[in-house]
């Protein structure tokens, strides 16, 4: 009996060049009012890797059935990105944080509508890049506001976080100071 390894195997087989991906670079929006959007392709996977799309729409037209979409509020982590996801076909690098937040909320057999800062707004280093996020900027208040929802995502958890959120929850419905005060332990000092 021969076992071989998933290196033995494609190290057997003829190579072939592969194609670099080409980088993904935003497109200009048309109006100083237009906010970009990305849209999270499903996958039932977690581990799949992500693919997206970015589509622009006006602040003006909301709210409106046509384009709802959450807000993501998340820490970056990582001043800039490190791993891939796909987005209109070509490479974005991205936080890892963002990439645990996107797998998690993936839908799995529909897309998602989501307004993700660092992705949604132009991070390059070009003079039209700055311009255009020092734009945006001023309009995140209105961005997170015409949103369905916004989502905050604390990151991926630890052993403890089950019964962290178990017990916040009990403390959000405790119907009085003194069972309030027992859940926290508080002794009046």
């Amino acid at each position: 009996m021969t076992f071989l390894s998933s290196a033995s195997c494609y190290s057997a087989m003829p190579k072939r060049k592969r194609r670099p991906i080409a980088k993904f670079q935003h497109r200009r929006l048309q109006s100083p009012r237009s906010i970009r959007l990305l849209s999270l392709h499903p996958s039932s996977d977690l581990f799949t890797p992500l693919d997206v799309s970015l589509f622009e729409a006006s602040l003006d037209d909301f709210p409106s059935d046509r384009h709802s979409y959450e807000a993501l509020s998340y820490v970056w982590g990582a001043p800039t990105g490190s791993v891939p996801c796909t987005c209109d076909g070509k490479q974005l690098l991205i936080t890892p944080n963002c990439n645990d937040a996107l797998r998690h909320l993936r839908l799995p057999n529909q897309h998602r509508n989501l307004w993700v800062d660092a992705i949604c707004i132009d991070q390059g280093n070009s003079e039209e890049s700055l311009k255009e996020r020092n734009t945006q900027i001023t309009l995140m208040g209105e961005v997170y506001r015409t949103a369905e929802r916004t989502l905050c995502w604390l990151g991926n958890g630890e052993e403890y976080t089950a019964g962290m959120f178990e017990r916040l929850r009990r403390i959000g419905s405790c119907p009085s100071k003194r069972g309030l005060r027992k859940l926290l332990g508080y002794d009046g000092t």
